[in-house]
């Protein structure tokens, strides 16, 4: 006896379309292959599949059992079950049979009216219902922090590193990348480094004449640093674009593979275009895509960014550029900042603003070494170098490092700056001085600061070529 299920009443169900019970199965989650011989078997007059639960059906449609007796939900009762749903089969058994018709027919509400819940264990679709998830405690497994650096720099966890502009941020991450990348190489607290992988993305300084001199003056590893440069869409190049692109990040940190540390410059591009920057609530969403990048892949995601300006002597973690969300989602908050007062202490210093995962404050003083590439002396660039650790909270690190300055030791700070910037400058044999000029200009030196630089290093003014002669500047004959 074959038992058909059939649409009477001619709507066509959604759009138009003619009501199908196994698509209205798939649609609200089941296995297609499941659903089609459940229908196959309704229509055979046999017992569903057994891959189906009694529990299933109940839960389904609603029912409840009180002893022996199952009851159905009025939703469900006979008189709407067989209209419009299917024709009624005379001497049809109850029980087990009616459930089955009560399951088809919460299949074809689903169809028609859209208004039935989906069954257990699906995911919901268009405006399905939500269920929070839960998580006893006692069923938590404890967990320890998996360090690159020890209270610094932790596996799996979004960091950002902020600071007042040219305070070295970005020169501070390379060095990590290059300490990262090469066997032996040591934190500036003389821990060994591990050795991995590094992914960098960086929207200000350009590869090929400055993050690449960088990394050779810091010895890295080159083949295990790698940088985006792009996105490749429906076969066309475009320019990699953070606010848009970070998922599209995941095949490639698979495909690398080893990836410890990902680099993000300035990390403000990521939320470009979702929102306003200044809301929390917007932001944080906009950042969550980080926060899950770092804990998918295990891996340390690095982002840098500005101190807002007029912000000195306040709280750090405050100070961080935009909304707030971008110093809470961070479970560490580096800070940086250049001294600018007369008293004692290193040039520049490097803390921890905030560390929601071990000790805050502290960190390293560090000034820049500025010098030619050995490969290649035409090229003067500048590295790190770590001096002795600081103590002391974060604000009081930088409300020392950041008084009002004392105009005459600042001239003098900078003349000798100059100074040793040219004398590397010129370290290797005569430069033109055009060239020199040229150079310091873009390092935000004056031609005067310059020349008197030359006239207190006492360099040789010489010249080269026959038509027009160039003039040079040397420490002496060669």
């Amino acid at each position: 006896m074959s038992r058909h299920i059939e649409d009477n009443d001619g709507n066509g169900g959604p759009a138009g379309a003619t009501f199908d019970p196994v698509t209205a199965m798939i649609a609200r989650g089941f296995d297609p292959e499941l659903a089609a011989r459940t229908i196959a078997a309704w229509n055979e007059g046999c017992n569903f599949p057994p891959d189906i639960p009694l529990e299933f059906i109940s839960t389904s449609i609603g029912t409840r059992t009180v002893g022996e007796v199952t009851e159905f939900p009025d939703a469900y009762n006979e008189e709407k079950l067989y209209n419009p749903l299917h024709k009624r089969v005379e001497g049809e058994p109850t029980g087990f049979f009616f459930a089955q018709k009560c399951v088809i027919k919460y299949y074809h509400d689903c169809w028609y009216l859209n208004d039935a819940p989906p069954p257990p264990g699906s995911k919901p679709s268009g405006g399905g219902s939500k269920i929070v998830e839960t998580v006893c405690m006692s069923d938590v497994e404890v967990e320890k922090v998996d360090w690159l650096w020890k209270d610094y720099l932790a596996k799996g966890k979004f960091q950002i590193l902020a600071g007042i502009m040219g305070d070295g941020k970005s020169q501070i991450t390379l060095e990590f990348a290059a300490a990262i990348s090469r066997d032996g190489a040591k934190w500036p607290d003389g821990t060994l480094a591990p050795t991995g992988n590094v992914l960098i993305w960086s929207g200000e300084d350009n590869l090929e004449d400055t993050i690449k001199p960088r990394l050779m003056r810091m010895n890295a590893d080159m083949s295990r640093i790698f940088a985006i440069i792009g996105v490749t869409e429906d076969g066309k190049k475009r320019a990699f674009d953070p606010a848009t692109d970070m998922e599209a990040i995941e095949a490639t940190i698979q495909k690398l593979g080893g990836i410890v540390l990902i680099i993000v410059d300035p990390v403000i591009a990521v939320a470009a275009g979702k929102g306003d920057s200044h809301k929390n609530v917007e932001m944080r969403a906009a950042l969550q895509p980080l926060r899950d990048l770092a804990e998918c892949h295990d891996s340390c995601v690095l982002g840098v960014t500005h101190f807002t300006k007029g912000t000195a002597g306040k709280d750090p973690r405050e100070r961080v550029t935009a909304s707030l969300a971008f110093g809470a989602l961070a479970r560490i908050v580096f800070a940086t900042a250049t001294r600018q007062g007369d008293g004692e202490g290193p040039p520049r210093l490097f803390t921890r603003a905030k560390n929601n995962l071990g000790p805050d404050g502290g960190g390293f003083g560090f000034e820049f070494n500025i010098g030619p590439l050995y490969d290649c002396p035409d090229i003067i660039v500048s590295r790190i170098k770590w001096l002795a650790p600081l103590n002391g909270t974060a604000r009081d690190l930088l409300n020392e490092a950041e008084q009002a300055p004392n105009s005459d030791q600042r001239k003098k700070e900078k003349a000798a700056e100059i100074r040793a910037w040219l004398e590397a400058f010129v370290a290797n044999g005569p430069r033109l001085k055009d060239e020199i000029e040229e150079v310091g200009v873009k390092l935000d030196y004056s031609v005067r600061q310059i020349r008197r630089a030359r006239e207190t290093l006492r360099l040789i003014v010489g010249s080269t070529g026959a038509f027009p002669r160039r003039t040079t500047w040397s420490l002496g004959a060669f």
